[in-house]
């Protein structure tokens, strides 16, 4: 979800004061639980009735001679079982989501120095993953609030597979490798609540070290100015800010097959900045250096730039015409080794959620086996709820990097499979979060981002279900059974959903648009640069008014219908261009 403040300029939701103040209450709720639980007295009994029957801990127990629910409570369970993780998960998820969307505001920050930044710090900055990351590492100083958010997002990461140890559920029995009530030891089987001193500790170094990097991260973000009035990671977005004769200069030549890696390459030595037109408060992006046969005359102005160009540059877009469009340089060895790549990744994952379910599932319905794995799962031993909860984590994080990649390329899948509604294309935006996109992507009948969504955030909840699956004496058959259960049914959702994912028509691009120079470069010779002219202003023109209203009413427009089409350049060059196809009557294609 986006929110807006004319007064500020645009931000994400996750680094405005709101979020912010949200995120300090949930680090201070983080570092007082774990302080609490570093003082508790460990081995407290939460109930001081033994268990009737206490069954053997490598047995089968049945559910009538199990802990159950007599001496563990529904509120107890969930204390010992669930709290420590799900806080942790939580925590980690908004993190998470301020880390990401610092990285895709990083660009637009540097665009709006005065001096400019260069093409790899600005255009060329691929904000998605492990190469935001390593491009904030290279970037130094200039990057630092994004590197101080990434090594936070990496802590907080590390905090939940180490909590679901930190507050655990023991007998006396855990230790000594059985359990057996009699008179004399009839206190071996009553559970109660373990807290692990060292694994809290280092909760609570990280919940402080969290505490203070939040503060001077909070008032870095707080200083953060943007003279944007939208989100600017839609396509129509980057097209607004096009209209200016040195990003088409920039951008010509560039083959239609050109790689990520060859756009860079070509726009290495450039420098970029944001402009505002002192009459229309309209912004553009503009190439300040690195350009020399054009001639750039720089005027001061009160609040913005404005630039005088050469009138002698040669740049002539060709408009064609039907009979003009060639199709796209053959590059089908390169398009087949990137189709199959991407296949063997989702069958590789698929694969793993279907290890892990058979694992569940052999752990539920085979108790009579005496086995290696049976005693490991059994044994309470530290490391075995860490182990299930990184592998839950790890899941968790291959839907969240697949349901990010869905959206960002999903605008681009239904231009190439023919007209589609502005609503539905070059309208849609990646800087919401996975839980709040679920919703909207459900209003919107987005079937497939709204199920990619729904993975996403059911990552985070197996994350906590599969950590307490394993269990001894010690813990409640009921709860082990409603872990189980949901564990496994989130993994059959996970599978099916794999399937769909990797059978549904997915035509590959010539580059992924992870950066403004790749989505430029599926606009570069588009109407739509002119027609969307004005619809990302500075701050001062407030959506709904003045120029932006006109910008909006074609988007508005329901008959507007939009599609990748290839087009001819220039003399051996076509490309794949997003434009508006016709004014008729039509429906959009999902």
């Amino acid at each position: 979800m986006a929110f807006f403040s004319h007064r500020d300029g645009y931000r994400p939701a996750s680094i405005r004061p709101a979020y912010m103040i949200a995120l300090v209450f949930l680090n201070v709720l983080f570092v007082c639980l774990a302080g609490l639980s570093l003082h508790a007295k460990g081995g407290t009994s939460i109930n001081e009735t033994p268990t009737a029957d206490c069954p053997d801990c490598f047995g089968a127990p049945p559910p009538s001679s199990w802990t159950n629910f007599l001496n563990i409570t529904t509120g107890e369970y969930f204390l010992g079982t669930y709290l420590a993780p799900i806080t942790a998960v939580l925590y980690r998820v908004l993190w998470s989501s301020l880390h990401r969307n610092l990285l895709l505001v990083t660009p637009y920050r540097h665009l709006l120095r005065p001096e400019g930044a260069s093409a790899a710090e600005t255009v060329c900055f691929e904000p998605n993953g492990w190469a935001g990351i390593f491009g904030s590492l290279r970037h130094g100083k200039k990057s630092a609030v994004a590197i101080i958010a990434a090594i936070l997002t990496l802590l907080t990461t590390l905090a939940v597979p180490i909590s679901s140890e930190a507050v655990t559920f023991k007998v006396r029995a855990d230790v000594k490798g059985g359990c057996s009530a009699s008179e004399n030891n009839s206190d071996e089987c009553t559970p109660s609540l373990a807290f692990n001193k060292a694994l809290l500790g280092v909760l609570l170094g990280i919940a402080v070290l969290d505490a203070t990097f939040l503060t001077v991260l909070a008032w870095s973000v707080r200083r953060l100015k943007s003279v944007l009035s939208r989100d600017p990671s839609s396509i129509a977005a980057v097209a607004s800010l096009m209209n200016h004769p040195t990003v088409s200069t920039a951008l010509k030549g560039i083959p239609g097959n050109a790689t990520s890696k060859a756009v860079r390459d070509t726009l290495r030595g450039t420098t970029w900045r944001l402009a505002a037109s002192p009459s229309t408060s309209s912004l553009h992006l503009i190439v300040t250096r690195g350009l020399p046969a054009i001639e750039l005359q720089e005027t001061e102005q009160t609040d913005s730039i404005e630039f005088k160009y050469n009138p002698d540059i040669p740049y002539s877009p060709v408009s064609q015409t039907e009979s003009q469009m060639t199709a796209l340089p053959d590059d089908s060895a390169n398009m087949s080794r990137k189709r199959w790549t991407r296949r063997t990744l989702i069958l590789g994952f698929f694969v793993i959620l279907a290890s892990v379910f058979s694992v569940v599932a052999y752990y539920r319905w085979t108790r009579d086996l005496q086995t290696g794995f049976e005693h490991f799962m059994d044994s309470q031993r530290r490391g075995v709820r860490f182990l299930w909860t990184a592998i839950g984590l790890g899941i968790s994080a291959g839907w969240s990097l697949i349901e990010y990649e869905a959206r960002q390329q999903e605008p681009y899948q239904r231009l190439m499979r023919g007209p589609t509604a502005g609503r539905d294309s070059i309208m849609m935006t990646t800087t919401t979060l996975p839980v709040t996109a679920l919703p909207t992507n459900l209003v919107r009948r987005h079937w497939f981002l709204a199920c990619m969504s729904l993975n996403a955030v059911l990552g985070d909840v197996i994350t906590t279900t599969l950590a307490a699956i394993p269990y001894s004496s010690s813990t409640s058959y009921r709860g082990f059974q409603v872990s189980v259960i949901v564990s496994l049914t989130i993994l059959g959702i996970m599978m099916l959903s794999s399937f769909w994912l990797l059978f549904r028509p997915h035509s590959i691009l010539p580059r992924a648009p992870t950066s403004i120079a790749a989505t430029m470069t599926y606009l570069h010779g588009s109407s739509l640069v002119a027609a969307l002219h004005g619809f990302v202003s500075t701050c001062d023109s407030v959506p709904g008014t003045r120029d932006s209203r006109a910008t909006e009413e074609p988007l508005r427009d329901s008959a507007a219908l939009y599609a990748m089409r290839p087009i001819i350049d220039g003399p051996g060059i076509t490309r794949l261009v997003v434009d508006k196809v016709n004014n008729g009557p039509g429906n959009s294609r999902n």
